[in-house]
């Protein structure tokens, strides 16, 4: 997306409450790696109230003194309540 468009996506969003949970790095060479973790968030998304549980994957480079992410992936955790292995 792009910044106009990202701007109007979060415009009514407003986040309450955010926790991060089970972090890990996991090097991929020595300029580069993996970092993994979940995050359970609660907010105002235009009007409604939301609870949110995501399980985040992000890949780390190092060029020149700089890290920079290069690639991240969000997959949302499936509600509990509709888990048939509960």
């Amino acid at each position: 997306m792009r910044k106009k468009e990202i701007a109007k996506n979060v415009a009514g969003f407003r986040l309450l409450e955010y926790s991060m949970e089970g972090v890990r790095f996991v090097p991929i060479s020595a300029k580069s790696g993996l970092i993994t973790y979940s995050i359970t968030e609660k907010g105002v998304s235009h009007g409604r109230e939301f609870v949110a549980h995501v399980y985040i994957s992000a890949l780390w480079l190092q060029r020149g003194s700089q890290w920079v992410c290069v690639f991240s992936q969000e997959t949302a955790a499936k509600p509990v309540k509709d888990r048939d292995d509960l």
